[in-house]
């Protein structure tokens, strides 16, 4: 009896993990990609949208509402020590099927020099390397900013081109904390289905 009591136990707690886990799963079908964000993260917004195009002639505006034009795609996730999580995806609209290592550096001399701004005094580290999750392989940038005053901020950006998408995969924090650990460790458990 005891046996039976304490198998039902464990099957109740395996089965409430599970659920936890599973009621966290994200997943962004165009890209074919599924991860399980930690419980400390919410999501800020899923909302995708399409942008209407809009022409200008002689300061005067016409709007053509019936054309409209697939924009970039975004997702944020926050977590509650200062660390982001920033998803972001558009058409590939180039013949290429990878970035090469010259993308990802004109990619993130854009970013620093976007960062630069208002912040001439700014310094700037960078790391790129190449990973490999769930069989897709990434660039991977590790980009510090150091704003004076002993101030960092910190950027682990994975960049790949995935199912026709140019996809980008932020994350973005202040300091160290279990938290980030968690992040990292979720996004290199994710799953693709390319």
């Amino acid at each position: 009896m005891k046996i039976k009591i304490i198998s039902f136990i464990t099957l109740v707690i395996t089965n409430s993990f599970c659920q936890a886990q599973q009621s966290n799963l994200y997943n962004i079908e165009k890209l074919g990609w599924t991860i399980n964000i930690p419980d400390s993260f919410t999501t800020l917004n899923k909302e995708t949208k399409k942008v209407h195009v809009v022409e200008t002639k002689n300061k005067q505006t016409t709007e053509k509402s019936n054309i409209t034009k697939e924009i970039a795609e975004e997702v944020h996730f926050q977590g509650k020590n200062y660390t982001y999580f920033l998803i972001f995806f558009k058409k590939n609209d180039s013949k290429n099927t990878q970035f090469s290592e010259s993308d990802i550096k004109k990619h993130n001399n854009e970013l620093i020099e976007s960062l630069k701004k208002g912040k001439n005094e700014a310094q700037f580290e960078s790391k790129i390397t190449e990973e490999k999750i769930d069989g897709v392989n990434f660039y991977k940038t590790v980009l510090k900013e150091n704003i004076g005053n002993n101030i960092f901020h910190n950027f682990i950006i994975y960049r790949t081109l995935l199912n026709g998408f140019e996809a980008n995969f932020t994350i973005f924090y202040i300091s160290q904390s279990s938290e980030l650990e968690q992040l990292i460790k979720a996004f290199e458990s994710s799953k693709f289905n390319t």
